[in-house]
């Protein structure tokens, strides 16, 4: 059984590295493959705005959760009809970046980690 993840702070992202992502009508999905060598696909809803350095195959050493993010304070500017409140700014660091890699503004995080008989879940 696949196990679901609502809450960013509680994924390791740590020496996993993107793969791919899409977004459209503000929706981003993100194809993420973990330390483990598990697939996880990720989704955003509520994309407002996204930037992207040159994450794609590089290997994640951090994220964090920003609420005070520069960025995100530009992407809810160009959006006056949203509150700014209900929008976070999730980055993704790569080994040896001094600043974010990825950003994406969005309202909520959604994470299903795939489980298949070669890459099972690992509760430890």
């Amino acid at each position: 059984m696949n196990r679901i993840i609502r809450d960013f702070k509680l994924m390791s992202f740590a020496d996993g590295q993107i793969s791919s992502y899409q977004l459209e009508s503000g929706v981003l999905t993100l194809h993420f493959l973990d330390w483990q060598e598990r697939q996880v696909l990720i989704r955003w809803d509520g994309v407002l705005a996204l930037k992207d350095l040159g994450i794609l195959g590089s290997d994640i050493l951090s994220t964090e959760l920003g609420c005070n993010d520069p960025f995100l304070k530009e992407a809810t500017k160009q959006h006056p009809d949203e509150d700014p409140k209900s929008y976070f700014c999730f980055q993704f660091y790569s080994a040896g970046s001094i600043e974010a890699d990825l950003k994406i503004v969005a309202q909520n995080f959604t994470a299903e980690i795939i489980v298949s008989e070669s890459n099972p879940l690992n509760t430890d």
